[in-house]
């Protein structure tokens, strides 16, 4: 046979050697494996496919029939991370699996991969050698032989040995794995990547098998032992999540052992952080661990304990470093392992006595602790992280499975990492739905929320999220799987369809069941329409599919009906659509298009023929009870707004309590609605809405249940006062508090938080919220009269006084000087119903409120409320909207008001409207002013004001000249959008008799698709700079001030032009109100800085990192600059946003950076380039350039950080270089790594 093989080799001219036949054969014998095992795999398929029942015995993995002894099932179940299997109560499935496009399970590859970039070194070789040219060369010449010399090739340092725990509870990870072992293979970082399977038999001996190729079990078995390097130059990763028994019993601790006493050896966990210690790292020792030399085993690792221990408490016992799948964690980790001594990574100290540890009685206890729903979900809540808290709420509003979990990661928490999914998962609130196992695909399998919860999480998640995260995954699987968004099938919910009928799979719509609870929650014809999808999709059949009643909703009124149903019946054949239906759908399609198109339209008209004025439509006592009110409400508002009163867009929309009329979900829907439809017309937003409650919005029957009858016999003495209703003789009901702050559940949960997507505050000292609206320098303070209004004790009106101070002092705590100030709350300062104690009006008017808007006695009001000779409150009160007639007060119709606010002069007009009738149509109500000439407004004037268009100046005449002492305030900015300008108030209190004059330097025309055009901006900052120069010396006496938000090579060059001017006044951004403030000359707060110089021999050039807002990657530097470069490190303690706050700090700063750079001058070459790399704020970066000497220091460039280019650095500005605009831009260019050379 061989002799044939190789006779045909060489007919077709092929000579091969020994070798190559060899190989040939191998490949073909692997070959025919390869297929011969697919076509097995795809007929096994198939025939599962036409089976209609499920066997009710699958086979059990290895692992599965090793009887580990009694002590070790126990120390298994303490782990209890993971859910039990429906399966263990005889629970059988609904759903069928179905594949799903999947998105990554492993996030942050790219990070990742740079996280490993410190193992990426060469070495000589031990086994392969190369000529040495230039040696032989030398050698022929000097000793006349000619003989070749040989040299070590450079070879990678390390090689992998990936070892992953087979134990039953890694399932979830197999995706996980799988993708991070392709990284390791296609990274080019090691010699070779090899993975094992670690296990343990039946005796607790620890055994590996290779996971190669296809990953079914393997026969042969391998000692652990066989993979240690003498050498040491095997790097060993184990993943896991040491839960298994092999873990607790130190089988695997002293495999572990041998492995790190010659080679450096790692954990990384799968598990999040704070489940650790459920596991066998919770009963360890945690450490910190570095290393001042690469690739050192284990033992010679330095140690930092984090606690106290004893000399005992180290003795035979391992140190391993335990890391997680995160960027951050894997890259301290790599730079350890490359002996960067001054990096420490998380260890620990495990235990090589190899006890066993007897812990069963008490997680046998802890096991059958049964909870409920709630408490589950409350124990999530308590112990995850905010992403897996938003990650367990999006998914509540679908089926779940490992490929859906990461579809949403990918669609909707981009941030989020598998640390977060296994949050969610070992939390105890979800179940599998099927067996698992570990030779089952986990990504067929499918979970469901333990009962109960599901439900608890739709209740506290906005119907927003439930209904965006169900679209976006369609929008997500139709772009990634071709197909449309009913084709993708995540659960077949009904089990008698067969998945091998093509025809029969297209009318199962995706999500059905679930989307029917989330259709619910949104109430109304919603709630209607779930009830037709529900049993239209339980029914569904090829034979029998009724879409009469979905079909009949297309012609609703409401567009998202309309858009769900037609959505619903999307998929089904045309065929099966009657003619007419098919006509309508067209019809309905085209009309919700056109209604779409027309919408936009009609805003684009609003927000070009919009003036300047500041509209404030304020409603009061709105008393609503349905949605069919709620419709005419609206449109009798509209037509008087946009018909007589020619408004065509609404600034704000505040209501000012009594929302509703008695305080139910029914009535809360209509006023949604109503809130609904004002914001679509008349481009409102969220932020733009104040809303507070009043009497009527606080539910009676919620109120009764708060009280409990106590008998006269148990009753407190003293009774709480205030807390408790005489029943006389027999006792009296005593309010339980937290029962007592659910009366405004309602207002809360379907209205107020439909539209700001987060609960009104139950706590009382909570429930003044403050609107900041920095466009207009508008601040509204929404207030809660209502706080102690019960159905008994209805008139204790007031305002909760540690509510009102939390509120003022987050406003002292921010620059809102110049600011319009607006409170808002329900019940009057005066007459019969008014609040008892209005001394809060004082702290208000201290605090520059000026105006103040409430509802409650249904009747249009002024009243001043008047604190010293300068400072007081304007009181503005709406009547009634819709109160019904007998609440009325006699003789004043149906009221609401509309506040006007001119921003120049600051003069605010309060027109006054009503509706006789309350079907009528509103007009003016003249009754402000004479009584004999009565008007329908009046008029109020403000401290308030902004800057007029001429108040601007762009240089162009630079020799004017200002008729008194000037401030030039300079905004400069590169970005297309920044906040407004800064006022006198932002000045010192020395100049701000100066006049303010705005000088615009406006670069943003070169921000271009997000990369600058650096030329043309440098270019126009030597013009601007030429130009304020002689504008400045035309008036000598002024002052300066910069402020901006800019790009960091414009900053230097702008501060290295001001080098030799006099003092330059900064101003920073206020990140939370949006506003301006100068920096503080006041003492500072202490900042921790830091100066680190790396030096090498013989630069070719010098790099000075600045971080200040963020870190530096010393990788993002390295893709700029050529090795060997010397780097030098100045760094604060803490790095974030804000960080500088004090001229005391900039200066602290500069002045380390001008002795770097003075340094360098005097020891370094004059020929070599400082690079800068900085993040930080504007006010810094422009005084940085200004230490930039003329004449003495180096070349300077400073780099432009984007974080979509590679490099991340991809261009420059030449600081002190040359004079053209075009020579002193800098493009950098990529490096190519090894894998592509």
């Amino acid at each position: 046979m061989i002799e044939r093989v190789i006779g045909a080799f060489q007919n077709l001219g092929f000579d091969l050697t020994d070798t190559e036949i060899a190989d040939i054969l191998w490949l073909a014998v692997q070959m025919r494996s390869s297929q011969s095992s697919s076509v097995s795999e795809t007929q096994q398929q198939n025939s599962a496919s036409t089976q209609k029942t499920v066997s009710a015995s699958p086979q059990l993995p290895l692992e599965q029939n090793i009887n580990f002894s009694k002590s070790i099932n126990k120390t298994e179940a303490n782990a209890n991370v993971y859910p039990q299997s429906s399966q263990d109560n005889n629970e059988t499935s609904s759903g069928l699996p179905i594949k799903v496009p999947t998105a990554q399970a492993l996030r942050n590859k790219l990070e990742i991969s740079r996280s490993l970039k410190p193992l990426k070194r060469r070495v000589p070789s031990r086994n392969e050698f190369i000529l040495d040219e230039i040696a032989t060369a030398e050698r022929i010449a000097e000793e006349k032989l000619l003989l070749p010399v040989m040299c070590p090739a450079r070879d990678r340092w390390l090689e992998v040995a990936l070892v992953i725990d087979e134990g039953t509870s890694m399932f979830l990870w197999q995706q996980t794995i799988k993708e991070f072992k392709q990284l390791l293979e296609r990274h080019g970082a090691f010699r070779d990547v090899r993975t094992w399977g670690l296990f343990t038999d039946k005796d607790s001996k620890v055994w590996l098998r290779p996971r190669t190729g296809n990953l079914s079990r393997q026969k042969r078995l391998h000692n652990p032992r066989e993979l240690i390097d003498p050498n040491g130059r095997r790097l060993f990763i184990i993943i896991s999540d040491c839960v298994s028994p092999a873990w607790y019993n130190g089988a695997v601790t002293k495999t572990l052992a041998a492995w790190a006493n010659t080679s450096p050896t790692t954990i990384i966990q799968v598990l999040p952080e704070w489940l650790w210690e459920r596991s066998t790292l919770g009963l360890a020792e945690s450490i910190l661990l570095r290393s001042l030399a690469p690739g050192v085993p284990n033992q010679q690792l330095i140690m930092t304990a984090l606690d106290l221990l004893n000399e005992s408490d180290v003795v035979n016992k391992l140190k391993i470093p335990v890391v997680t799948l995160e960027p951050e964690s894997l890259k301290n980790w790599t730079r350890m392992v490359a002996g960067a001594g001054e990096v420490q990574t998380k260890g620990f100290l495990l235990a090589l006595d190899g006890e066993i540890l007897d812990v069963s009685s008490e997680s046998t206890e802890n096991s059958n602790i049964e909870l409920t729903a709630k408490q589950r979900l409350q124990r999530f809540r308590l112990t995850a992280s905010p992403m897996a808290r938003k990650l367990a709420g999006l998914l509540a509003a679908v089926p779940i499975s490992l490929p859906i979990v990461r579809l949403i990661q990918q669609t909707m928490l981009q941030k989020s990492s598998q640390v977060h999914v296994a949050e969610v998962l070992l939390a105890g609130i979800l179940k599998p739905l099927s067996l698992v196992n570990d030779n089952v695909d986990t990504d067929k399998i499918q979970f469901d929320f333990i009962e109960g919860i599901r439900d608890l999480l739709l209740d506290a998640v906005p119907l927003t999220e439930s209904t965006e995260v169900l679209r976006r995954l369609s929008e997500y699987l139709a772009q990634r799987a071709g197909l449309s968004v009913d084709e993708f099938t995540a659960m077949l919910v009904n089990p008698a369809l067969a998945v091998d009928s093509s025809s029969s799979s297209i009318f199962i719509r995706p999500f059905a069941q679930i989307t029917a609870k989330v259709l619910r929650r949104l109430g109304g014809k919603y709630t209607e329409l779930a009830k037709e999808l529900e049993p239209s999709y339980q029914e569904l059949s090829q034979d029998n599919i009724s879409i009469q009643e979905i079909i009949k909703t297309l012609n609703d009124k409401d567009t998202d009906v309309r858009k769900i149903a037609a959505s619903a019946i999307d998929k089904l054949p045309p065929e099966l659509l009657p003619e007419k239906q098919q006509e309508l759908r067209t019809t309905v399609e085209k009309r919700t298009e056109e209604e779409v198109n027309a919408f936009y339209h009609d805003k684009e008209i609003y927000m070009n023929n919009a003036d300047k004025q500041i509209r404030i439509l304020h409603l009061s006592d709105i008393h609503l009870v349905t949605t069919a009110q709620a419709q005419r409400y609206f449109t009798q508002l509209a037509t008087d707004l946009t018909q007589n009163l020619n408004v065509k867009q609404l600034n704000y929309l505040v209501i000012s309590g009594d929302i509703a009329n008695r305080s139910t979900q029914e009535e809360y829907d209509a006023a949604f609605e109503l809130v609904d439809k004002l914001v679509k017309r008349y481009g409102l937003d969220p932020s733009r809405i104040v809303i507070v409650p009043g009497n009527h919005d606080l539910n009676w029957e919620l109120s009764e249940t708060a009280y409990t009858f106590v008998p006269k016999r148990k009753l407190p003495n003293p009774l709480p006062q205030g807390k408790y209703i005489d029943a006389g003789s027999a006792g009296a009901l005593i309010c339980d508090e937290s029962e007592y702050k659910k009366r405004f559940e309602y207002f809360s949960d379907r209205f107020y938080k439909k539209i700001y997507n987060k609960p009104y505050p139950q706590e009382y000292d909570q429930q003044a919220i403050i609107h900041f609206c920095p466009e207009d320098k508008i601040l509204f303070l929404g207030l809660n009269s209502c706080w102690e209004i019960d159905h008994e004790y209805r008139n204790r009106a007031g305002i909760h006084p540690n509510a009102i101070s939390s509120a003022l002092d987050q406003i002292l705590t921010g620059n809102y000087d110049g600011w319009l100030k607006i409170a808002v709350w329900h019940h009057p300062v005066n007459g019969a119903e008014s609040m008892k104690n209005t001394a809060f009006l004082e702290q208000l008017a201290v605090n520059d409120f000026q105006v103040g808007i409430h509802g409650h006695i249904h009747e249009a009001k002024d009243e001043n409320f008047q604190y010293d000779t300068r400072r007081g409150i304007k009181i503005i009160a709406a009547g009634t909207f819709g109160a019904p007639a007998k609440e009325q007060v006699t003789g004043i119709p149906l009221q609401y008001n509309l506040l006007t606010l001119d921003p120049e002069s600051g003069v605010m007009t309060v027109e006054t409207r009503k509706k006789e009738k309350a079907d009528g149509a509103w007009s003016a109500d003249a009754r402000w002013s004479d009584k004999n000439n009565p008007v329908p407004r009046y008029d109020i004037k403000l401290r308030y004001g902004t800057f007029k268009k001429e108040d601007q100046l762009i240089i162009s005449n630079s020799n004017v000249q200002f008729s008194q002492r000037t401030f030039f305030a300079i905004r400069h900015h590169s970005f297309e959008l920044l906040t407004g300008l800064i006022s006198k108030e932002d000045l010192p209190h020395n100049i701000r008799d100066y006049k303010i004059q705005h000088i615009e330097f406006d670069q943003s025309s070169f921000y271009i698709g997000g990369i600058c055009d650096p030329s043309s901006a440098v270019k126009q900052n030597d013009k601007f700079i030429n130009g304020f120069l002689k504008l400045f010396k035309a008036n000598s006496e002024g002052k300066i001030g910069y402020y901006g938000i800019v790009h960091i090579p414009l900053q230097f060059c702008v501060g290295y032009a001001f080098s030799t001017w006099p003092k330059v006044f900064l101003f920073e951004l206020d990140r939370n109100t949006n506003c301006w403030y100068q920096l503080a000359s006041s003492d500072s707060p202490e900042i921790e800085l830091n100066v680190i110089i790396s030096r090498v021999k013989n630069p070719v050039a010098v790099a000075i990192r600045i971080a200040i807002s963020f870190d530096i990657l010393k990788s993002d530097v390295d893709d700029v600059l050529s090795q060997p470069y010397e780097d030098i490190l100045i760094q604060i303690g803490k790095r974030r946003i804000d960080a500088i706050s004090h001229y005391s700090q900039v200066n602290k700063i500069c002045q380390a950076f001008r002795q770097v750079l003075d340094d360098l001058h005097n020891r370094l070459d004059k020929s070599l380039v400082v690079h800068i790399f900085y993040t930080g704020p504007v006010s810094l970066g422009f005084s940085l350039g200004r230490r930039i000497s003329r004449t003495i220091h180096h070349q300077v460039i400073v780099y432009n950080y984007t974080a979509h280019t590679q490099p991340r650095y991809a261009w420059g500005i030449k600081i002190n270089g040359s004079n053209s605009p075009e020579s002193r831009v800098v493009w950098t260019t990529p490096i190519i790594s090894n894998a592509q050379e």
